[in-house]
């Protein structure tokens, strides 16, 4: 990969890397905060539920407590048992109060009987008080057992609880346990089904009353589950599946949901399960150190958020549990994910845009630049070199490679110069010979031609020695007997004639070697 493209490559790559990882990040943490918040919130919500829950219950004690120990209260139980006292010296006072009461809780007086005279003065003011408190039903007990006093006038109403038909449910062990109890100890039975109200859910607290240190009957709550409904019920913070239960010791809900249908009935009826709940209802649990958390659970193979805590109510241990779909929960986390990826893509696209961008502005510059070296290496000493303007590195190799460019035309034009003077040296030096060879050639030529000229006169000479001297030997020699007296210079005369032949052969010798040498 050339440089004009890693550039824009590596500030992209590294910048997109570097977003992806930060986003990543970024994403991971937000999710995980995002998680934390909500299960904060959701336990904020259960814990609000919890405290609801006990402020409501400790209203519930505090009206138990005040009525036990109100004198008012106390001379309506004397006075409903001398009433009731009244009724048996004549007739069973079940089935006499019943028939004139039950079904009736607003009747106030039935006949012109003491017991209706006496129900007529109190019954007002207890109508008055189940209704506005919200309770199901307010009983009063004398120490026999004897239901006095019922606000609602049900089947129970007038029956002994000690010994009669409704002896073993709740109201009644109720009332057995105050009978036994210590001056202001309060007895809790937790929801059941109770027959007497239709098999409707139903709980029991009682207290005994005493009056100048002595017990004198009991006073019992039939609890509401309308005001506990209303407390759970409620959706703040819980969104589309969020929903608030308490959960007993069997593990069947103690209040309506939300999502039920207007009839549906689930109070003691549904059954949930759980790791959180087995958690808030282990009964190693103290109220001065509840167990409570939050997980993640799964049941009827949906995942739920579970956020769980243990509430004691006297010697009953309930879960209080807020709980929401998974997929709830991961709504908001998915939308920020996606509006994160969202805002991390488009960064992206900038990254890339804007690294390009840059990239092309330091590669596109190089880019030219080794161009243009390449020109001047090839010998292209006119192309001109850009980004000489630039302030920064590139400028300045950009200025480098003028000087080189300028310095390497300086040199080109003294090598064109060193050639010129060269070639201009050699073509003096050539004419310089021609002259010299012309020179030579007129002067030398003529005088060797002369050379010649005499060589060739004198080569003729010499022949004519020769033959003259070849005639002059034969000439001595057929003089010779003749002349014998002459001999001696006739000897000299020869050996002169001979020399001068071979001198003049000689010279013929080196005058024809001359003259090849002059041609």
């Amino acid at each position: 990969m050339n440089l004009s493209r890693k550039i824009p490559v590596l500030i992209t790559g590294i910048a997109v890397i570097a977003v992806i990882i930060s986003g990543a990040i970024n994403i991971n943490t937000a999710q995980i905060n995002e998680h934390k918040a909500i299960e904060s919130k959701l336990q904020a919500v259960q814990k609000s539920r919890v405290h609801a829950l006990e402020l409501y219950l400790n209203s519930i004690e505090e009206d138990l407590d005040l009525l036990a120990t109100n004198e008012y209260i106390q001379n309506a139980l004397l006075d409903f048992n001398v009433g009731w006292k009244k009724i048996a010296e004549d007739t069973n006072p079940t089935d006499y109060l019943l028939d004139k009461y039950l079904g009736k809780p607003d009747l106030n007086k039935a006949d012109d009987s003491l017991y209706s005279k006496i129900h007529e003065r109190y019954h007002p003011w207890f109508r008055h008080f189940q209704v506005t408190r919200e309770y199901y039903d307010v009983f009063l007990f004398d120490l026999d057992g004897n239901l006095v006093y019922s606000a609602t006038k049900e089947a129970d109403y007038a029956t002994n609880l000690k010994t009669g038909k409704w002896k073993n449910t709740d109201l009644g062990m109720a009332f057995t346990a105050a009978a036994k109890a210590k001056e202001g100890k309060q007895i809790f039975f937790d929801f059941k089904p109770y027959e007497p109200s239709n098999d409707a859910p139903a709980s029991f607290i009682s207290q005994p009353i005493l009056q100048n240190g002595s017990k004198i009957g009991v006073i019992v709550f039939q609890m509401p589950i309308d005001r506990i409904n209303k407390i759970m019920m409620d959706d703040t913070g819980l969104g589309r599946t969020g929903e608030t239960y308490i959960i007993g010791q069997d593990k069947l809900v103690r209040n309506h949901s939300r999502f039920a249908a207007e009839n549906e009935e689930i109070i003691l009826k549904k059954k949930l399960e759980g790791a959180t709940i087995d958690k808030a209802l282990d009964q190693q649990g103290n109220k001065e150190k509840l167990s409570s958390g939050i997980e993640i659970i799964t049941r009827n193979g949906k995942e739920i958020l579970s956020a769980y805590g243990q509430f004691k109510f006297k010697d009953t241990n309930w879960a209080i549990i807020a709980e929401m779909d998974e997929a709830e929960v991961q709504e908001p986390i998915n939308k920020m994910v996606i509006s994160a990826v969202t805002v991390i893509a488009i960064i992206i696209v900038l990254i890339i845009i804007i690294g390009i961008t840059i990239g092309r502005s330091i590669s596109r510059p190089i880019s030219n630049i080794t161009s243009t070296v390449k020109e001047l290496a090839s010998g292209n000493l006119s192309a001109d070199v850009p980004h000489t303007n630039r302030t920064d590195e590139l400028g300045e190799m950009a200025g480098a490679i003028q000087v080189l460019k300028e310095n390497s035309q300086q040199a080109e034009n003294l090598r064109a110069e060193q050639e010129q003077q060269k070639a201009q040296a050699e073509q003096d030096r050539k004419k310089m010979l021609a002259d010299l060879a012309q020179s030579f050639d007129s002067q030398v030529g003529s005088a060797i031609n002369e050379l010649a000229t005499a060589s060739q006169q004198l080569q003729s000479a010499a022949l004519q020695i020769e033959q003259t001297s070849i005639s002059t030997q034969e000439s001595s020699t057929s003089v010779a007997s003749a002349a014998e007296e002459t001999s001696v210079n006739v000897s000299t005369v020869s050996s002169a004639t001979e020399e001068m032949a071979a001198s003049a052969q000689e010279i013929a010798t080196q005058v024809t070697d001359v003259a090849a040498k002059a041609n």
